[in-house]
């Protein structure tokens, strides 16, 4: 646990507890009939502080009464109304600066700064420390500061304060039926009707995954796509080979909005190859899987991760391959540093990362090495995920790791849909660069016993490359295992440089 957690949970009104504290409330827990008791210590004065300022869990709420305030008399949503109208009624230059002091002060508090002057306005909070849960806490903070609802990957989307709070004024300008910001609504959240998640949930829990990925492959074709040109087609029931470019207003009519690498940890040194992560291609890949990672990594390296195109509502998907890594090409050609690179990538992100390898050799790019974590190779027999076992076990995983900062919307569904048909018959481009296979020691829970009674069941590569091992499964290697995962990255790192 690190000191940002504790501080988390000392926020949340959760006292660390000695090994004797906690091993005296065990022992009474074991005398009680209760069928489900949480041994824990309690700070009731942060309790009630968020009583004061915000919601409080619902196992705390009989804990505390919330003291009397002068707004207390106003129902919530009459009191997140007012906010919204004194925010929304500034002129636009005086909105956005008071917008990116409420994000610096909330940011601020939430990593446990003693001032916002420690909140760059435009640094990434997550180079700053942000992860998953703070991530949530932030979110919950900024809906009740700003009176608009912030939707679940709003913080991930729009990583510098900056940035953050122009997402929030853009919602905060449009009209807001019902009373209820828009920013919600205007990044895939909200409570619009999501016919793909629904039936993709159905399929899984009937023991289809193979449908339910025909599903997601199916929706893909509706939506609008781009090609290796950036050329605007619409969306149609053709395949996603033929499907064409959505338009970005932002930068005009057959424009791909193409945003730069996401900055998670600044390496002390500023020597030494940039590591860029490639986020996988399942419904919950993102920036958010190598925040573990990157924490490790620091202060040897520099990280930063590209964002794979059409995984939010407003994003038009590739119509190929060749789409998605000129994409993330298009990407690292805003990085102004001339440092050599070193592609990461998880599961199929480690494909991607593969591909824009050989499209940064192509261009003369100085590319380091590439490391895969525990990828596979689309085709590869017994690893493939055509299965219905192996489906199963990645999707009941994925369903699994579903929170309230990212979960299955239609867009995240029908993207990793229209990425894994293009998958479907890729082959790995031939690279000169060193490449890292990592392996997970252990197999994906869930995995059918045809796979893991296999002795070959691990991944393996056609090419040449260095193999190794780190502790964990598919998913955990990146989780609770991250450090060690870190450890034999920065190893074979460092023989290269």
């Amino acid at each position: 646990m690190t000191e940002a957690d504790r501080r988390r949970m000392a926020r949340a009104g959760f006292k660390a507890m000695s090994p004797e504290e906690g091993l005296a409330l065990f022992d009474t827990a074991l005398e009680l009939d209760t069928p489900a008791v949480l041994a824990a210590s309690f700070d009731l004065a942060a309790v009630r502080g968020q009583a004061d300022t915000g919601p409080v869990p619902p196992l705390l709420r009989r804990l505390v009464r919330p003291a009397r305030r002068a707004a207390a008399a106003l129902p919530a949503r009459e009191e997140a109304d007012r906010t919204r109208r004194r925010l929304a009624g500034l002129p636009a230059a005086e909105r956005e600066a008071a917008l990116v002091t409420v994000v610096r002060d909330q940011v601020a508090v939430v990593l446990g700064h003693a001032s916002s002057e420690e909140v760059p306005a435009e640094t990434s909070i997550l180079e700053l420390g942000l992860d998953s849960l703070t991530a949530v806490e932030l979110r919950n903070r900024l809906t009740a500061a700003t009176g608009t609802e912030l939707s679940p990957t709003a913080v991930f989307d729009h990583p510098t304060p900056l940035g953050l709070a122009r997402f929030l004024a853009d919602g905060l300008a449009a009209p807001a039926p019902g009373g209820a910001g828009t920013a919600a609504a205007a990044s895939g959240g909200g409570q619009a009707p999501a016919p793909l998640t629904a039936l993709f949930r159905q399929a899984c829990d009937a023991g289809q995954p193979t449908v339910a990925l025909a599903l997601a492959r199916e929706f893909a074709r509706l939506r609008p796509a781009f090609d290796a040109t950036g050329t605007d087609r619409p969306a149609g029931p053709g395949t996603g080979s033929a499907a064409g470019q959505g338009t970005d207003p932002a930068v005009g009519r057959g424009a791909v909005r193409v945003p730069a690498p996401v900055r998670i940890a600044r390496g002390s040194s500023g020597a030494g190859p940039v590591v860029v992560c490639v986020p996988s291609i399942v419904a919950l890949g993102g920036v958010q899987q190598y925040l573990r990672l990157a924490t490790s990594f620091e202060p040897a390296q520099d990280v930063r991760v590209l964002a794979n195109p059409g995984f939010a509502e407003d994003e038009a998907l590739p119509a190929t391959m060749e789409a998605a890594v000129r994409h993330h090409l298009l990407s690292l050609e805003q990085d102004t540093s001339d440092s050599p690179l070193v592609l990461v990538g998880h599961s199929t992100g480690g494909l991607l990362a593969q591909a824009v390898a050989a499209g940064l050799e192509r261009a003369g790019r100085r590319v380091t090495g590439v490391a895969m974590l525990d990828t596979y190779l689309p085709g590869d027999a017994g690893s493939t995920a055509v299965s219905d076992g192996v489906l199963g076990a990645v999707f009941a995983g994925m369903a699994r790791r579903e929170s309230d900062i990212l979960g299955f919307t239609d867009a995240r569904l029908s993207a990793m849909g229209r990425y894994l048909e293009l998958l479907g018959t890729w082959e790995a481009p031939r690279i000169s660069v060193p490449t890292l296979l990592v392996r997970a020691a252990e197999p994906l829970d869930g995995a059918p016993p045809e796979l893991t009674g296999q002795d070959d069941w691990q991944t393996s590569w056609p090419q040449s490359y260095t193999m190794t091992q780190t502790p964990g499964d598919h998913f955990t290697l990146l989780e609770e295992h991250a450090d060690k995962t870190a450890q034999v990255v920065l190893a074979w790192l460092t023989g290269l440089v």
